[in-house]
């Protein structure tokens, strides 16, 4: 009895994560045969661009929020801006010092 239970479970559980495939019409969710991968642009549509563009946005978003702390803030500065931050953006900003653009 307990056999045959855990047995069922056992299917279950395998079974409910199967999802079946769902094919699309959309050029961009599949790869190509041709040279290089080229799409096939007389299959495109303007529909088919923005689900995913934005999915690609998604996933650049994950990246980023993946790196995000893996950095000191002032030497990520650094390496940014290529010198020592400064109290000169406060000062302009206050009113207390002219800008100047420097190089």
């Amino acid at each position: 009895m307990k056999i045959g239970l855990i047995f069922i479970v056992l299917i279950i559980v395998l079974t409910s994560g199967c999802k079946k495939a769902v094919k699309s019409d959309n050029p961009f969710s599949s790869t190509f045969d041709a040279p290089f991968e080229v799409p096939p642009f007389e299959k495109m549509k303007a529909a088919h661009y923005m689900p995913d563009y934005l999915k690609g946005i998604e996933e650049q978003k994950k990246e980023i929020r993946s790196k995000g702390a893996t950095k000191d803030p002032h030497d990520m500065y650094i390496s940014f801006h290529v010198k020592e931050p400064g109290i000169d953006a406060l000062l302009v900003n206050r009113g207390l010092k002219l800008f100047r653009y420097e190089i």
